[in-house]
């Protein structure tokens, strides 16, 4: 039996490609499902104390000032969901 190995590549590469769009918007879905207030109360608890978020009102003195994070990136067209992943849940 003759082996088809450029043809296995190519199905490998498609479901590889498949897989990885299925998961796009996913970004999205979770924005609109996301309890804010919950997730705003979490971080006055647990991060407020170090870092300054205007939107949560915390004034932390030692970390990094989360306004100013992403900054650079925003006023370059970058989306909110681009974001996700890079902030330690």
């Amino acid at each position: 039996m003759r082996s088809r190995p450029l043809a296995s590549s190519v199905a490998l590469a498609l479901a590889a490609g498949a897989v990885a769009l299925s998961g796009c918007g996913g970004a999205e879905n979770a924005l609109s499902t996301a309890d804010v207030e919950a997730g705003k109360t979490k971080f006055v608890q647990q991060c407020g104390g170090c870092h300054v978020l205007n939107d949560a009102g915390t004034k932390g003195v030692s970390g990094p000032n989360l306004d100013d994070a992403f900054r650079y990136p925003r006023e370059q067209g970058f989306k909110e969901t681009q974001f996700f992943g890079v902030v330690k849940r």
